[in-house]
Formats: C-alpha cells, structure tokens, sequence
C-alpha cells in the first residue's frame, strides 16, 4: 500500500485532537507506575469524541456503513462480479 503524504499529513493533524488522551496516559504512568488499561484508554477517547460532537458515534456508523457499501461495489465492478438474477 502507498499511502498519500497529504492524506497523512491530514490525519496526523486530525488526530492530533487526542492530546489530551497522551497526557493521560503519560500522567497515570507517572503517578501509578503502570500503564492504563486498553479499556480506560478507550474510553477516554471515547469521552473526548462525545465532548466535541455528541451524535459521533451514530454519525461514524452510518459513514462506515456507506463507505464499506462503496467499497463493496467497487470490488464488485472490478473483479466482474455482480449480484443479483439476470
């Protein structure tokens, strides 16, 4: 796979926004020893999401959904196959 520079120059600065979730991290591992568990890092993203958009979660499924119906179809027209009764 060749991934695009500018798709991921996009990306980094998208994803930049979980700052804060590092510096949790960073922070439980200074004060506990340890690190947080995969769940508690989760979830804290998860919260962030919400914060800034609350319908995210609803909205991220329904553009999975359709982007993995276009992908679908674009396997579809590339290998010739095609659904349905002719």
């Amino acid at each position: 796979m060749v991934l695009d520079p500018t798709l991921l120059k996009q990306g980094i600065k998208i994803e930049s926004e979980h700052k804060s979730t590092i510096q949790f991290i960073k922070n439980f591992y200074n004060k506990h020893k340890r690190f947080p568990t995969d769940k508690m890092i989760y979830e804290h993203i998860a919260m962030n999401h919400i914060k800034e958009f609350p319908d995210y979660y609803p909205n991220l499924i329904k553009m999975e959904k359709r982007l993995s119906k276009k992908r679908e179809g674009q396997r579809r027209k590339a290998t010739g196959e095609f659904g349905g009764v002719f």
